[in-house]
């Protein structure tokens, strides 16, 4: 299990489950988003929703990751979606292209869930990125497929977020 501080009852997060990020990256690299769009008291913020399918990136952090992940995908034929920006036909798919997402705690801790769990299946043959972007300033959302083939231990008295791989799902 890795460990990272859940920021409760923020002023304007509320009785969400909140985390402090300082950055996400993509095949590595870690991507140029704005510091406000990780602080609360900027107008932004994160929390982790168990309720949300998707996971919601604002409009700052969204661009950067879309851009990169497309561009990865892009030897794929592109389907139009009314509900994603980017979905593909599947045939021939081959995840080991896909460049590792990772979200990055402010205390350390590195959540890097598997690739099916943000390409995902939408359609026989057809794969969507699973994020939807969010108005800025907003708070991110960490939605429940991006949390699956995870266990999550939600620590209130002691203030801690755990997760860890897991076959169950």
């Amino acid at each position: 299990m890795r460990y990272t501080k859940l920021a409760l009852g923020g002023p304007k997060i509320g009785p969400f489950y909140a985390v402090n990020l300082v950055g996400i990256s993509v095949g590595g690299k870690m991507l140029k988003i704005p510091n406000e769009v990780w602080n609360e008291n900027l107008g932004g913020g994160t929390i982790v929703d168990s309720g949300t399918s998707l996971t919601f990136l604002t409009s700052p952090a969204y661009i950067h990751v879309m851009d990169e992940l497309t561009m990865a995908l892009s030897k794929y034929k592109k389907i139009p979606s009314d509900a994603f920006k980017f979905c593909f036909n599947s045939t021939g798919y081959d995840q080991s292209s896909v460049p590792r997402f990772a979200i990055h705690f402010a205390d350390g801790a590195k959540f890097e869930p598997p690739v099916k769990s943000y390409v995902i299946d939408v359609a026989i043959q057809t794969k969507c990125l699973g994020f939807q972007s969010a108005s800025f300033p907003g708070t991110i959302v960490i939605g429940n497929i991006i949390q699956q083939n995870y266990l999550w231990e939600f620590d209130l008295r002691g203030g801690i977020l755990g997760y860890g791989p897991s076959s169950c799902t």
